[in-house]
């Protein structure tokens, strides 16, 4: 009798659960019915506009300024994760998004592109582009079949970040235009990320890579997930068609991004070693200074006023080989905290360099058991303006007898590059990451050096300015 009546409780869950889904399955073809039919009317309406671009799922007006897509909201509730507020037809990722576009992503781009928006560059942790670049797009949404537009509402309002409990801020959308990717089905040609791969996202909530439209944040997704969730003050139904307006943020002439270039070196008859010794000389993309000045409270008050002007500074660190790791390290710890969505965007290193967290660690990884692993460290020193250095392997040992870690170091004296590389090559260290403790008084140029041809095999370099107290070789530390 038990057994009857699980399965007949089973059995009323499937049969609930397949009426649900049949009945999704059903709205969503007459919501594709509905959009394809609208297609063709678009088709009809405007053959022969040259002012006009009809591909399936939207249009896009030149006069107007407006690209219109159609889409469709998913089946998911507020209070629901919500990764994307707009995926393809081709996503599987529906449980965690707004809407499901009716137009694919290379054609949102194309359309963009059409009313004179020109892509940016998607945020790309590998690279050090931590921030989306690019132009603003502002969105709006609203039923398909509402004959007043006023009634639409930004596609901001449509998330509540749970951290603050507040709906995210009206500041638009970042143009990135995903990135292209070798095609799957077409070997030799290349498409579009987004179009191609999962998970397919057109507006994304967090960083993604591959997005079309990002967050004008920092919104890393192993950082935020579970934050953005979708807006209970919406009255927007599940599975409706609907229409998403998208506008540029600005007129054509106007741009939000401004490209800057910050030099930092020694003055004239200075040694480079402190803050007082440096100039810094900010140009802007054309080559041309920007401030008044090169000091560093001039390049404070220039990025200051450029972002009073709605404009987002994205600012290349550019170092002097001369300077000092203690200059670098003190200048770009005042020039970070002004890193912010309403500051400036600091872009990956150019050549030559390292990104500029690189040179600002958490002191806290300098003791090795506050660490979640142990990659190598490398100990510099100079003499006589000749570096060499202690490389470590630390070896973890997980006694059974025993709760905490062993940690057992083993030493190996580096005194060139090439001694450098060669070393590291012979040892198995899981993590792409290397150490470094350092001089005070090591100019970029010693560093860079010592440490240029292992940089492709372990790109996240971390430089700690060695103290006083602290042990010259890893057999030291306790």
């Amino acid at each position: 009798m038990v057994g009857r009546l699980a399965a007949a409780i089973v059995l009323s869950f499937a049969g609930c659960a397949f009426t649900q889904e049949a009945g999704d399955n059903a709205e969503r073809a007459r919501n594709k019915a509905a959009a394809e039919k609208m297609h063709q009317a678009n088709l009809k309406q405007y053959e022969g506009k040259a002012d006009f671009l009809v591909l399936p799922g939207l249009v896009a007006d030149k006069t107007a300024n407006r690209v219109t897509v159609l889409a469709e909201t998913s089946g998911q509730e507020a209070g629901t994760i919500a990764e994307f507020l707009l995926i393809s037809e081709r996503s599987g990722h529906d449980y965690e998004a707004f809407s499901i576009s009716y137009a694919l992503p290379s054609d949102v781009v194309k359309a963009l592109t059409f009313i004179g928006m020109q892509p940016g560059i998607p945020a790309d942790e590998a690279a050090f582009r931590f921030w989306p670049k690019g132009e603003r797009v502002i969105a709006r949404c609203g039923l398909a079949d509402s004959k007043n537009e006023k009634d639409f509402i930004r596609m901001e309002r449509l998330l509540k970040n749970t951290r603050t409990e507040k709906v995210l801020p009206e500041s638009g959308l970042v143009f990135v235009g995903s990135v292209m990717v070798d095609s799957r089905e077409k070997p030799g040609q290349k498409v579009l990320a987004a179009d191609e791969a999962e998970p397919n996202a057109i507006i994304s909530t967090y960083n993604e890579k591959t997005t079309v439209l990002d967050l004008p944040r920092l919104s890393p997704q192993k950082s935020i997930y579970g934050q953005m969730v979708l807006n209970s003050g919406t009255k927007i139904p599940t599975n409706s068609l609907i229409k998403i307006v998208m506008e540029p943020e600005y007129p054509a002439a106007r741009k939000r991004v401004k490209e800057l270039l910050l030099s930092i070196a020694p003055r004239t008859g200075t040694k480079g070693q402190t803050l007082e010794d440096l100039e810094f000389k900010l140009t802007g993309g054309d080559g041309q200074p920007v401030g008044k000045n090169a000091t560093l409270n001039s390049t404070l008050e220039a990025f200051s006023s450029l972002i009073e002007k709605g404009h987002d500074p994205f600012v290349t660190f550019k170092p002097d080989g001369r300077l000092t790791l203690k200059a670098i390290h003190d200048s770009y710890n005042i020039l970070s905290s002004v890193e912010s969505e309403k500051g400036i965007r600091i872009e990956p290193p150019p050549a030559g360099t390292l990104y500029f967290k690189a040179f600002l660690p958490p002191d806290v990884f300098r003791d090795r058991s506050s660490r979640g692993g142990q990659p190598w460290e490398l100990r510099l020193a100079l003499k006589d303006g000749k570096v060499d250095g202690i490389l470590t392997r630390i070896e973890e040992i997980f006694p059974e007898d025993k709760v905490e870690i062993e940690l057992k170091p083993y030493d190996y004296p580096v005194s060139s590059p090439e001694s450098l590389r060669d070393e590291m090559a012979k040892h198995e260290v899981k993590f792409n990451v290397l150490l470094v403790f350092a001089p005070p008084e090591m100019t970029h140029d010693q560093l860079m050096t010592f440490v240029g041809l292992v940089r492709k095999t372990h790109p996240k370099i971390h430089v700690f300015l060695q103290t006083p107290e602290e042990p010259k070789a890893a057999r030291e530390q306790k």
